[in-house]
């Protein structure tokens, strides 16, 4: 949006009358910034969220499920409590222990 408004300012687009060009340089660069936004979140297709929705919750079940994850001293299967376990999971740097 800032060069975009850079741009129009030194390229007397106030001349071109359908443009609508307004001296007003915080104005224009405010409407710029809302209507790249708007422009690229349709990069991104809602399809693709739903997509990784499914993916989620079926890893979620595969680890609610998976017989090596139970601790069999208190009976106690791995509990998933968000469906971004995974991702969390291998963001794991430090494991900080006692022993």
């Amino acid at each position: 949006a800032t060069a975009q408004a850079v741009f129009n300012g030194n390229n007397s687009i106030s001349d071109i009358w359908y443009l609508n060009w307004s001296p007003n340089g915080l104005k224009q660069w405010i409407i710029q910034f809302f209507y790249l936004l708007l422009l690229h979140a349709s990069f991104i297709p809602v399809s693709l969220y739903v997509s990784m929705a499914i993916v989620r919750f079926g890893q979620s079940y595969f680890i609610r499920n998976d017989l090596e994850m139970f601790y069999e001293p208190l009976e106690y299967a791995a509990a998933v409590r968000t469906m971004t376990l995974n991702e969390e999971l291998g963001q794991v740097s430090h494991i900080f222990s006692d022993n």
